[in-house]
């Protein structure tokens, strides 16, 4: 179970709405709190199978001694696709098509729409290849990463926007808790938002892990 250390005694908490919670505490005082998910559960677990296909590809290459350098580029309606699907075919497909590519003497090239779906590749938008003394695998710049990055900050101001009816339901300060996991290419989802700096009017703004069992305060600055 994720704990965090909030600095306060609670007594009881009571479940409502707008917000969520109240946390009625020791002093006699209370608190408000309202949850938001960052991603629904298919797109976490997309992001799961996502890293083990980069993986997976990378080590493919190093087996067979492929050289080649590989971006993937994947939209979060595909990673929810791909969620619970086995990631290995398409892994195998990926290294069938850097084959091809590399004994073609090719140049850079990216790979779309109907030549990925000849190799059996179905999750991926687009599969881009370039020449590399060793082979490596990457995610493009607009890769799922970075978008679920956009939709955390979406839905931390579209919460800012609800904030006047919380504080007008509640007598005291009101928190935010981001609850998100999964993992992304580059590692968890907790390891990433420590590194984020969120436009929250809250009074605190808490991020909780479900899938590594992490928890902390974010950092966050006024909108």
């Amino acid at each position: 179970m994720a704990k965090v250390d909030i600095g306060v005694d609670v007594a009881h908490i009571v479940t409502r709405e707008a917000p969520d919670f109240v946390l009625e505490l020791s002093d006699g005082s209370c608190v408000g709190v309202e949850v938001v998910e960052l991603a629904d559960e298919a797109i976490a677990n997309g992001m799961g199978s996502y890293g083990h296909l980069k993986r997976g590809v990378r080590e493919r290459l190093e087996d067979r001694g492929i050289k080649v350098g590989i971006c993937l580029s994947a939209h979060t309606e595909r990673l929810a696709e791909m969620a619970g699907a086995s990631w290995k075919p398409e892994a195998d497909g990926i290294v069938r098509l850097a084959r091809g590519h590399v004994d073609a003497e090719c140049r850079d090239h990216t790979y779309e729409g109907a030549a990925l779906d000849g190799y059996g590749v179905h999750y991926l938008d687009s599969v881009s290849m370039s020449a590399s003394d060793e082979p490596w695998v990457g995610t493009g710049a607009h890769g799922p990463g970075r978008r679920l990055v956009a939709q955390a900050h979406r839905h931390v101001v579209n919460k800012n926007a609800k904030l006047p009816k919380y504080r007008a339901n509640v007598d005291g300060p009101i928190w935010l808790v981001l609850v998100g996991g999964g993992r992304l290419a580059s590692g968890t989802w907790s390891v990433m938002i420590r590194d984020l700096t969120f436009r929250s009017d809250f009074d605190r703004t808490f991020y909780v892990d479900h899938s590594d069992s992490t928890a902390f305060e974010v950092s966050t600055t006024a909108s």
